[in-house]
This record gives C-alpha cells, structure tokens and sequence, in this order.
C-alpha cells in the first residue's frame, strides 16, 4: 500500500515472525510475501539473501536466488525461490539423503513457498516437516516447483498461482503408497498440481478441494481421497 492507496484492517493482523515478518498464506502479485504496516497490506521486502539456510536465523524469510543444500535439520519462516533458470534447495552429507537414519528437515514457521522467476524450481531436502502449520505454495506463471521430499504435517496444504507444482515424494515401503504423510485438506486454488509419485501420491483418505482454476493430473496414477470438492478440472 501506499499513503492513498492501502487496505487498513481496524486490528492489525498478525505476523511471523511479530511486527517485522509475513502474512501466513497470503501474497502480492503471487511472488512476493505479504506484509502489514502504516501503509496497510504490502509487499514483503525484509528478505535475507545471503542463499545459504544453513547459516540464516529460524525467523529469516529467505529470497534464495541460487542453489543451495541442508547441512542438518533447519528452521526458517518461509522461502522464496527466484530464478529464471530454475534451482535446486537439497542436502548433502550421508547422513542427509533421503532413507538415510537420521535425514534433514525443512522446517517452515509461516508454511510458506513461493516459486517464482519462471525457472524449473526442485525442492529436494529429505523431509520438509512443518508439523501442525499449513503449507503453501504460490507459483507464478511460467514458473515450475517440483517437490521430491517427504511431506508430512496435520494441517494440510494449500496451492496458489498459475504455475505448476509436482508432487514427487519418494515411495513409502508399504507398496502402492508414497512416503508422504501430511494429512488435513488439499486445496488447489488456481494452477495445476501433477502427482508424479506412483498411486497415492498423496496421504490416502484427505479432502482434495478445487477452485474453478485448479487442476489435478493424475499422470496415469490413482489417488485415495475422502472427498473432493471440484469447481476446477481432473487429468487421469
């Protein structure tokens, strides 16, 4: 916002981290985070940019412009990957690959990612655990996220943006499952989500809920959901 153009709320909205972090689940123009101040809603702009989480503080909203790997377990408070030619965020070390006896997790406080750039982005740390918070995801137009860690958490996810977004978690022990295991609703609000980890990419028995712009594509896999609330489209 500015001086006579902004969104003033009566009680101002709370932030992660407080007074100088984000909105959780909300976004400007679906490549910035959003923030609130004397001008209203606005841009986040306090972003750390030093490209390396493992020396960034748990309440940084990283903007991470180039690849960049986990050396343990790390907390932040949401990334912003931006890059016209796509990155990876991984892990490195053997303790660290994916399988391994102790792998390294991505710990989102605020839930967030956004994909933005128009690159071919790969999120591929081992496990991205944001425990009881939502994730969400925003990918801009042009733009590509392709997620291959485990996901688990309660509280479900939520995907914005034009953007595509892949789901390729490694496969679970159990036959016909992936190793995913967030739970709560899905929500595609707008763009596609392709399940790209064999049946049941997903958790099994979720909620799948569609916007009128939300796609699912399947990829020739089948997903177990409790029930789905469609405005959007399906893709076997």
């Amino acid at each position: 916002g500015s001086a006579s153009n902004k969104i003033i709320f009566t009680t101002a909205p709370t932030l992660l981290p407080a007074t100088t972090g984000i909105l959780q689940r909300a976004t400007v123009n679906g490549s910035d985070f959003a923030t609130y101040g004397a001008n209203g809603i606005a841009a986040f702009t306090a972003y750390q940019n030093s490209n390396n989480p493992n020396t960034a503080a748990a309440t940084d909203t990283m903007n991470l412009t180039a690849g960049a790997n986990l050396t343990a377990t790390r907390t932040l408070n949401a990334i912003k990957i931006n890059s016209g030619t796509g990155l990876t965020l991984g892990a490195t070390g053997a303790a660290f690959v994916a399988g391994g006896l102790t792998p390294a997790q991505l710990v989102l406080t605020a839930g967030g990612i956004i994909a933005t750039g128009g690159g071919s982005h790969t999120l591929s740390v081992p496990v991205l655990n944001n425990a009881a918070v939502q994730n969400f995801y925003s990918v801009t137009s042009g733009t590509s996220l392709n997620i291959t860690s485990a996901i688990v958490g309660t509280a479900g996810w939520v995907k914005n943006g034009p953007g595509t977004l892949t789901f390729t978690p490694p496969m679970s022990p159990i036959a016909g499952r992936g190793a995913s295991t967030i739970s709560g609703n899905a929500t595609i609000n707008d763009g596609t989500v392709v399940l790209n980890g064999g049946n049941n990419t997903l958790a099994a028995n979720n909620f799948l809920i569609l916007g009128p712009t939300g796609t699912v594509d399947l990829n020739g896999n089948s997903q177990l959901v409790r029930l789905m609330t469609d405005a959007g489209v399906e893709n076997g």
